[in-house]
């Protein structure tokens, strides 16, 4: 199979990222002319089953939990090669782009993503599954500072080993406490967990533990004091830190709920409505 793979309907046009499992083009949809992006499985890898059942997360969560934050799907084909899935082209900023930029943002503005994912994981965690990779390299910024959330590939029901056949189900940075031990069925509040990594990264600039091998990386989001006695770089916010450092909580079950949390950041959303952006 050569660069450019005959996808029917879609025609890839532009190579945007070869990973060892897939390949991410940007393309067209020849039914209408309009731009979409298409994940290729590289179906000749070991892997490939793997890959796959990453895609097939994607299309169960598109077609089931419908929301204006998650991209369009427009086709997808894995019974037989290539093994591929068509989204909407998304226009806008990769959030962890604008982080490289800005380094951290205005509370603000911090509230009005929080609340608008928040607003999305609703209808996903109805579907009775999770994220599974929230982080800032996930999230799209469109005019307006309008959020979509993308990549549902480390999807997992409610209750499930995540991922089976995957050592990190997830990102490490991002990961919470329960799934870094290993083995520990899924809940809801992993994805809240993420979140308030974050969060916490779009309002300091820096993760809530410091970077280090995968192993203190894992470690460390087991062991490490709580968000609550974390250093907050001198910083004074409005009352967001609290909301995240809920977010962050171990045990699972102090971080609440996504409505209970999306009631608590509208309030601090209407009172933060007009302060201006931190200076960086």
């Amino acid at each position: 199979m050569g660069i450019f793979p005959d996808l029917g309907h879609f025609k890839a046009v532009t190579l945007l990222h070869a990973g060892p499992l897939t390949r991410v083009f940007r393309g067209v949809d020849l039914r209408n002319r309009l731009p979409c992006v298409i994940k290729v499985v590289r179906c000749q890898e070991e892997n490939s089953a793997l890959e796959k059942l990453a895609l097939g997360n994607e299309i169960n969560i598109l077609q089931r939990a419908l929301h204006p934050a998650f991209p369009k799907l427009l086709g997808f084909q894995l019974e037989s090669r290539p093994c591929f899935i068509a989204l909407e082209m998304i226009p806008g900023a990769n959030l962890r782009d604008v982080l490289r930029s800005e380094f951290r943002l205005a509370e603000s503005q911090v509230a009005t993503i929080i609340r608008q994912i928040l607003d999305a994981l609703i209808p996903l965690h109805r579907t009775g599954r999770t994220h599974g990779d929230i982080k800032p390299d996930n999230i799209l910024l469109e005019h307006g500072n309008r959020v979509r959330l993308i990549d549902f590939g480390y999807s997992t029901p409610l209750g499930d080993i995540p991922f089976p056949g995957v050592s990190l189900p997830g990102t490490p940075n991002y990961m919470a406490p329960e799934i870094c031990a290993g083995n520990s069925p899924l809940s809801f509040a992993a994805d809240l967990f993420s979140l308030g990594v974050t969060a916490f990264e779009m309002l300091t600039g820096y993760l809530p533990y410091p970077s280090g091998t995968l192993g203190q990386t894992l470690e460390r989001h087991q062991s490490d004091p709580l968000a609550g006695r974390l250093n907050w770089r001198g910083l004074s916010f409005s009352g967001l830190d609290k909301l995240v450092e809920k977010m962050l909580s171990f045990p699972a079950k102090g971080r609440g709920s996504p409505v209970e949390l999306l009631d608590q950041i509208i309030g601090l959303e209407i009172q933060l409505l007009g302060k201006k952006p931190i200076a960086v």
